[in-house]
């Protein structure tokens, strides 16, 4: 019998999922549910589902984006920051110039160049990236007015420090403060777009001025892009009973076995919850919900997770995406949805339902490390366990021993295990060699096999029935039980044997 648990997790989630049954159907309904949400965040559910939408459907696609430019446009009060405008310059920029110069205009005229925020600066410059190949006037105009404010030597002081990394040529420069992050990065742009108006503002970039003049303008485009960032101290100092938390973080990771695992996640979910309200909750109720989906935690423990974030969430303005990963935890580890109507909740399951819908078609052809081609359509009359992972991930790494030995016992049942990296050839084929593992590894070069899939974080598993229908899938890392799980629900009997 199911647990309690279950049940009420089911009938919660029943609340929220969307009933469409077609495409054109599950747009028109998201549409509808992302107009209740705040401004921004509707936005960022249409043109995420525009990005699902772009390699079958085009029509459906320019729809969503029309639409979003039109909010864009007519927001000027919420425009700064909103998550999804610099993507939506880079898909403008390839096919209408004219609407992302136009929008980029609405940026630098709502733009508070006077008084940024280190974060406000640094998606400014994320626009001024995706927008430069078809506006290099324009964005090395908004960089100039940008550097008086950030070259000021207080500028960026009482906030979390920007650090990054950057790559200029064979060399790495650092920096450690926000105030020189953004500043490189404004430099290295402003050398790539305007040459002139570097030369004006050179002696602003005294400790790196000989290494970027030496760059071509490409170069200097590409050394923009830091290879790394991240936000570190600030004025923000976390009380002790976040500091231990954050502290013990790790330790859902450690070696442990699933009942302390367990007990270890609500002992952080409980503490979470009795924080104050800030951004620290968020952060911690976050990173504990990143962390729950690695294996079976069990369903008490990892409702206890699900209802810390949903709570931190009610607390605390939410990220773009804490919505959509609260909508998958519901919806693909079956615990129970908080009470109420949230319309970003319920959003995010009609982008769920989207997605779902569109990868029930989808299919490609990959070169496996083995040299032959796979596709899912000469598949059909297997059981096929896709599985999205690399070289570099833990998790990905952790459960790969079990697929392999659910691969040799019911290979001979129909089922196939096809597991798929983006990484090159030359990294992949080595690894898979001295672990022994005998099951297909394809490599998706492009990402496209990715992109059909919607993977936004690995590892990420699909199970495809012999008819060629989506029948399950997991969001992270399972075990080997909660692998069989997902094969029976594709109809692989627990009986049949190699």
């Amino acid at each position: 019998m199911k647990s309690l648990l279950v049940l009420l997790a089911a009938a919660a989630a029943s609340l929220y999922a969307a009933s469409a049954d077609s495409i054109p159907e599950a747009v028109h309904q998201l549409d509808l549910l992302a107009a209740r949400q705040p401004p921004a965040l509707a936005v960022q559910t249409r043109l995420l589902a525009a990005e699902a939408l772009h390699a079958n459907h085009p029509d459906l696609e320019r729809d969503l984006e029309e639409e979003s430019v039109r909010d864009l446009r007519n927001g000027k009060d919420w425009i700064v920051r909103a998550p999804a405008v610099p993507g939506l310059l880079r898909g403008l920029g390839t096919q209408r110039r004219g609407e992302a110069v136009a929008l980029f205009a609405d940026i630098t005229g709502a733009f508070p160049f006077d008084r940024p925020a280190p974060d406000d600066a640094w998606w400014l410059l994320q626009c001024v990236a995706e927008v430069s190949a078809v506006a290099p006037p324009e964005a090395a105009a908004a960089i100039e007015r940008l550097l008086p404010a950030i070259a000021n030597p207080e500028w960026g002081e009482g906030s979390a420090a920007i650090t990054a990394r950057f790559r200029t040529g064979p060399e790495i420069l650092e920096t450690n403060n926000s105030r020189d992050s953004l500043l490189l990065a404004a430099a290295l742009y402003l050398r790539a777009l305007s040459p002139a108006a570097y030369e004006r503002r050179r002696a602003l970039f005294g400790p790196w001025d000989a290494r970027i003049h030496g760059l071509t303008a490409a170069g200097a485009l590409k050394a923009a892009q830091p290879v790394s960032m991240r936000y570190k101290g600030g004025a923000f100092r976390p009380a002790e009973a976040a500091r231990q938390i954050q502290q013990q973080l790790p330790q859902m990771r450690g070696d442990l076995d699933r009942q302390a695992r367990a007990q270890l996640a609500m002992r952080l979910a409980a503490g979470i919850r009795d924080l104050p309200a800030d951004q620290q909750k968020l952060s911690l109720a976050r990173a504990l919900r990143n962390l729950s989906t690695e294996g079976d935690l069990g369903e008490q423990a990892l409702q206890q997770v699900a209802d810390t974030a949903a709570l931190a969430m009610r607390q605390v303005p939410p990220a773009e995406d804490d919505y959509l990963e609260l909508a998958k935890l519901i919806r693909y580890e079956h615990v129970a949805a908080p009470p109420g109507d949230d319309p970003s909740l319920a959003a995010s399951f009609a982008l769920l339902r989207l997605r779902e819908l569109i990868e029930q078609g989808a299919d490609f052809a990959l070169t496996g490390i083995d040299g032959k081609t796979y596709s899912l359509h000469a598949l059909r009359g297997h059981i096929v366990l896709l599985n999205f992972w690399a070289t570099w991930c833990p998790p990905c790494r952790k459960e790969m021993p079990d697929l392999e030995k659910l691969y040799r016992q019911y290979r001979d049942a129909g089922l196939t295990v096809l597991a798929v990296s983006d990484e090159p050839r030359a990294t992949v084929a080595p690894f898979i060699e001295k672990q022994g593992y005998t099951f297909p590894v394809l490599l998706d070069p492009d990402g496209k096999a990715h992109a059909a899939y919607s993977v936004e974080g690995i590892p990420k598993s699909f199970v495809i029935g012999r008819s060629g229908r989506l029948a399950a899938q997991a969001i992270d890392m399972r075990t080997e039980e909660q692998f069989r799980r997902l094969l029976r629900e594709a109809g692989l009997a627990a009986g049949q044997r190699e």
